[in-house]
């Protein structure tokens, strides 16, 4: 190989190691725990907007240039994402695409003859992102 070729080889290299650790790698602030409510319809730039405001990414353009270049940006599943760890820009925009929310079931018991202000009192204890105003209405 020519010498050229080396060091353009060595430098697209070190390049991508860098652009991952400054733009796809997880920030060090990445929150302990994040729920992630997506609405259907919600665009890339709108979630990218939300995941950078809350240190899920590093950075807003380059996760949107990763949802376009995956063509996942029209097949985000709309629902509600947990995210307990940190995860990197690739990793998250998988789940949007697949719809991995990884949540665990709750099981929550509405008695007989409970009444909607109770029920929805119930509901706001057992569901942490549950909308008890929108219930009402």
């Amino acid at each position: 190989m020519g010498l050229y070729i080396r060091i353009a080889l060595v430098c697209g290299i070190v390049l991508g190691f860098l652009s991952y650790f400054f733009l796809f790698s997880p920030p060090r602030s990445f929150p302990q725990e994040l729920l992630l409510s997506v609405k259907s319809g919600e665009t890339g730039a709108e979630i990218a907007e939300v995941l950078k405001a809350n240190d899920a990414i590093r950075s807003e353009f380059a996760f949107k240039v990763l949802l376009r270049l995956s063509e996942s940006r029209s097949s985000i599943k709309a629902g509600t994402y947990n995210f307990d760890h940190p995860q990197n820009a690739f990793s998250i925009a998988w789940r949007l695409q697949v719809g991995n929310f990884d949540l665990e079931p709750v099981k929550v018991t509405l008695p007989e003859g409970t009444n909607i202000l109770q029920m929805n009192a119930i509901l706001k204890n057992s569901l942490p992102t549950f909308d008890s105003t929108a219930f009402l209405v």
